[in-house]
C-alpha cells in the first residue's frame, strides 16, 4: 500500500470486531492494519481496518462471511489537496443500527 494512493478501510463501533476483521483478512493473506478511523468520518469506535483496494471484493466477502453488527461500513480515503477526503465504497455501503 503507498501511502498516496487511494485506500479502502473498513469503520467499525466495536474495536473487538476490528480486530476481528483484520485476523481473518490476514488469513486470507490479504494484506491489511488496524488505523485510527479518520476523524473525518466522524464516527465508531476510533479504530478501522486499512487495505488496499485492489482487495475490496475480497474484503467484502470477508465481511459478509463474518456477519458482524458493528461494522459501520466501507470507504475509500483519498487525500486530495492535502485533505483526506472519505466516500463510501460504491462496492459496499452496509450501514448496521
Amino acid at each position: 500500500m503507498m501511502a498516496g494512493e487511494p485506500f479502502g478501510f473498513a469503520a467499525y463501533r466495536s474495536r473487538q470486531q476490528t480486530a476481528a476483521l483484520e485476523s481473518a483478512l490476514k488469513k486470507q493473506d490479504i494484506r491489511c492494519r488496524i488505523i485510527n478511523t479518520p476523524h473525518e468520518l466522524g464516527m465508531g469506535c476510533g479504530l478501522s481496518v486499512r487495505f488496499a483496494l485492489n482487495d475490496l471484493k475480497a474484503v467484502r466477502a470477508v465481511c459478509d462471511r463474518l456477519n458482524q453488527n458493528a461494522l459501520i461500513g466501507i470507504y475509500v480515503g483519498e487525500y486530495t489537496d492535502g485533505r483526506l477526503v472519505c466516500r463510501p465504497a460504491a462496492m459496499m455501503m452496509r450501514y448496521r443500527n
